[in-house]
């Protein structure tokens, strides 16, 4: 059914449908009449499109994708605040207790104690949600209130980073391994599924048997395809733990890192800044890896090079190399690329 109707194609089939004794030229009283009413019908057609596409999940939009989500139980991840680890000392360069709910800040990020680990250890909540909640460390804390005795205060770990509420793309994700991959007793599409129920995952490999029956190791990556950090490792062990099947022993580590350098001899436009051109090729690429992390065994050479054809103001390549070799790099089961180094050289 065609629903992409432009303004011209109404108005034509609806002057078509007059009788052909009357004028139809732009202008004429029948034309002046039924314009008005096409613009119209083509925000009907052009509604009804729109919300047709709503209806799946492969093209809703954030909203309705939320609505499709949670038909079948999925609920979006919410945004996090970040809890870090934080030492206190008096002006003598002792250990001092602090008293909970506390309030310091670093930089423009406040905040509070929640917990005591031991003496002058404590554990801090951001007040504020998502990534940017997250300090860096070490950092030096400055109390709201005055504390008496008070020498310095310190973020010193973060022991769980903030995350920004879940992407439409990795909610989307989430919805794809529920309603596509038969999740039963155990099976690699049932661990691929825990895995991916904890908040911040965005990739698993799944390894059976990897040491002897009843084993089976789960190479994971964060949300942004990256390496994951050991806070995470732990949470998905944790979750696994509590749903795995009797008698499994599980182990979770992250992905390992393959890095990747990227050399070439390129024909530019004459002007182009280099710059530009490598800062361009540079966010492309990392895009590419990060759409293919645990998909692919191998970088191609041959879809570098695209890519960089693909660059604004580059012509041509010569001796384009990943590793300092004319040939793709391999993978191991657990890498993922990271793009380490590039480096360009404009030719004529």
């Amino acid at each position: 059914m065609k629903l992409d109707y432009t303004f011209e194609e109404i108005l034509k089939n609806m002057l078509d449908r007059a009788n052909e004794s009357v004028d139809k030229r732009e202008g004429s009283v029948i034309y002046d009449s039924l314009a008005p009413a096409s613009i119209e019908l083509k925000y009907v057609y052009d509604a009804i499109r729109y919300l047709l596409l709503q209806e799946f999940a492969m093209t809703a939009e954030r909203e309705y994708l939320i609505l499709k989500t949670k038909e079948v139980g999925l609920e979006v991840f919410p945004a996090t605040k970040a809890v870090i680890k934080a030492e206190f000392k008096d002006s003598d360069n002792e250990y001092m207790e602090i008293e909970i709910n506390q309030r310091f800040s670093i930089e423009e990020l406040n905040y509070k104690i929640i917990d005591r680990i031991e003496k002058g250890i404590y554990k801090l909540e951001c007040e504020d949600v998502g990534e940017k909640s997250n300090p860096i460390v070490p950092s030096d804390m400055i109390p709201i209130d005055y504390i008496t005795g008070l020498g310095s205060a310190k973020a010193i770990e973060i022991i769980n980073r903030g995350e920004n509420e879940e992407s439409t793309e990795h909610l989307r994700q989430r919805y794809f391994i529920k309603v596509r991959e038969p999740a039963t007793s155990g099976n690699i599409y049932h661990y691929r599924r825990w895995v991916m129920e904890v908040p911040n995952v965005g990739g698993v490999k799944v390894f059976p048997l990897w040491n002897g029956n009843g084993t089976v190791k789960l190479a994971i990556v964060n949300s942004k395809m990256e390496v994951a950090d050991t806070a995470l490792i732990n949470e998905v062990q944790k979750h696994v733990e509590s749903v795995r099947p009797i008698g499994a022993t599980v182990t979770v580590v992250s992905a390992k890192n393959k890095e990747i350098t990227v050399i070439a001899n390129i024909k530019t436009v004459q002007g182009a800044s280099l710059q530009d051109i490598q800062d361009s090729f540079k966010s492309a690429i990392k895009e590419f890896f990060k759409e293919n992390a645990f998909k692919v065994n191998y970088v191609s050479i041959a879809k570098i090079g695209n890519i960089l054809l693909s660059i604004e103001n580059v012509l041509d390549y010569s001796e384009l190399k990943l590793n300092n070799a004319l040939a793709n790099i391999e993978l191991e089961d657990e890498e993922i690329p990271l793009l380490s180094n590039i480096r360009l050289e404009v030719i004529q």
